[in-house]
């Protein structure tokens, strides 16, 4: 009997010890992932640029030309999905792995319909490139649920883009331009406003797939 007791005693000790050092990655992932937004946001202002060359400080994360709007959108995108799976109940270390993987989809998920609308039919045929946009896509469908504001902002989303992408598809990295030579050309100063403001539409979608459910009121 006491042999069981100690026995019990020394499984729900590993228990704690794991959640204790699941919490700590949390926390730790995301004061690294808001750490990098706010980086982003004071370069941002600092530099007067919208776009970096390159992120030397983080190497590991992307090597060449990114928006710094960008960087601050996967950083609070990633936060915010492991905080709201924390709050619901899931374990630290679930959070943030079904965080990463969101994030993922997300970016490649983005860079299929970007690349679509340039027209580059070859990349939509690389099949690691599906892989990696439904490899957080797909368990975010099986985990979360669909709610009014994954509708709302799917059809936002689609409605910037559309709009973007009529309007010349303007373009502001390193050298502005127009990718179609439509007759409703939009100002080249729009370029970068659309881009940033249709990435975060998509990431709203897909956090919003752990997001609540709102009612909205009754009509009388």
């Amino acid at each position: 009997m006491r042999n069981q007791v100690g026995a019990i005693e020394r499984v729900t000790h590993r228990r704690e010890g794991g959640f204790v050092f699941e919490s700590l990655l949390y926390y730790a992932t995301n004061l690294l992932s808001l750490s990098i937004a706010v980086w982003a946001a004071i370069e941002w202002l600092t530099t007067g640029q919208d776009f970096t060359r390159s992120l030397s400080l983080i190497p590991f994360l992307y090597q060449g030309t990114i928006f710094y709007s960008s960087i601050i959108n996967f950083g609070l995108q990633f936060s915010i999905v492991s905080y709201v799976l924390v709050r619901k109940g899931e374990r630290p270390a679930y959070s943030i792995l079904l965080s990463g993987l969101l994030l993922i989809s997300f970016i490649w998920s983005f860079e299929l319909i970007y690349q679509g609308l340039l027209g580059h039919w070859s990349y939509l045929m690389e099949p690691q490139v599906w892989f990696l946009a439904l490899s957080g896509g797909l368990p975010a469908m099986a985990v979360g649920g669909r709610s009014k504001w994954s509708l709302l902002t799917s059809f936002l989303f689609v409605i910037v883009t559309g709009v973007w992408f009529l309007g010349g598809f303007p373009q502001s990295l390193l050298t502005p331009h127009y990718i179609y030579d439509f007759p409703s050309k939009l100002p080249l100063g729009m370029a970068f406003p659309l881009n940033a403001l249709s990435k975060g539409l998509l990431s709203s979608f897909f956090v919003s797939w752990f997001l609540p459910s709102v009612k909205w009121p009754k009509r009388a």
